[in-house]
């Protein structure tokens, strides 16, 4: 083998641990995550996880009062400007390095329209026993209770799910079986039109705890895990057929992910600007490897 052959092998295998180390692997923790990825403008029909999709499916259904006229589709506005990567945590991995399209969620009104429900199968990866965190990218909409991401804990009630108030432009967290004792983002608004990463995390032992662009709004002493609707879906947009009411949300959801522990705040999904050295280093790589590709062509 040349010289030139080992060089330009060198170079393309350096170039390929810098991509694999770029993009990186879902943490095991992660249930699902789902980012939202399709052609903007266009209906949304399913959604497909990065994470345990072969056990997951999901479809857009109607809301309690009936179906609306306007499905949910695919938009452009997304919680990435240009340049800007999704991570894993502060400092941490990239998991989405090209963020083209969240869904955009238009409804009739409270109670009639459409939203994406999503199912484990019956495997029981939406019923942890123990430890979890629910999070997502949100701009809000004009709705009273609207549910922007919900799990079923009981047949008739809900759990974990954010719900917005266009009254007083709040998002806040129903952490019981009993939907009593919100805790809200008052005074801080949601639905000023500007991308909010919103999260639920459970402990493990008996506190929920809500946080709102990274800061904690408070706690509720609850523990959703103790009467999880068996293979209950995910709702996205609104509450399941079985509940009720003002329950449908207007507005975006981009990169949500749900894992089976307690994120810590600097570990939740983050929008970043990758390092302009290790930038600068990924198009070093990529122009050794083409000038080593050239100089093979050229001692042929």
């Amino acid at each position: 083998m040349s010289n030139t052959n080992l060089y330009t092998k060198s170079a393309i295998s350096f170039l390929g641990a810098i991509l694999a180390s770029s993009i990186a692997t879902l943490n095991a923790a992660d249930i699902g995550y789902w980012q939202f990825e399709g052609t903007s403008g266009q209906a949304v029909v399913t959604v497909d996880s990065q994470v345990n999709n072969s056990s997951f499916t999901s479809a857009i259904v109607n809301g309690f009062g009936g179906a609306g006229s306007t499905a949910p589709t695919y938009s452009s506005n997304v919680v990435t400007g240009p340049g800007e990567v999704i991570t894993s945590g502060v400092g941490g991995p990239i998991v989405n390095s090209n963020n083209t399209t969240s869904i955009q969620f238009v409804q009739d009104s409270s109670s009639v329209g459409q939203m994406l429900q999503i199912n484990d199968g019956a495997t029981g990866l939406f019923e942890p026993s123990g430890a979890f965190t629910i999070e997502a990218f949100v701009i809000g909409g004009n709705d009273i209770f609207g549910a922007v991401i919900n799990k079923e804990q009981f047949a008739t009630t809900s759990s974990a799910g954010f719900f917005t108030d266009f009254t007083s432009s709040r998002v806040r967290i129903w952490g019981d079986g009993d939907r009593t004792d919100p805790i809200d983002t008052n005074p801080n608004g949601i639905s000023d039109g500007n991308w909010h990463h919103t999260a639920i995390v459970y402990d493990g032992a008996g506190t929920v705890s809500m946080y709102f662009d990274y800061s904690l709004l408070g706690t509720l002493a609850a523990d959703p895990t103790a009467g999880w609707q068996a293979n209950g879906p995910l709702s996205i947009a609104g509450l399941t057929g079985n509940v009720s009411g003002s329950s449908l949300f207007s507005g975006l959801v981009d990169e949500l992910r749900f894992s089976d522990t307690a994120l810590a705040t600097n570990e939740f999904l983050v929008v970043a600007i990758p390092e302009p050295s290790a930038y600068a280093f990924f198009v070093g790589a990529v122009a050794i490897a083409g000038s080593c590709y050239m100089r093979k062509k050229r001692t042929r």
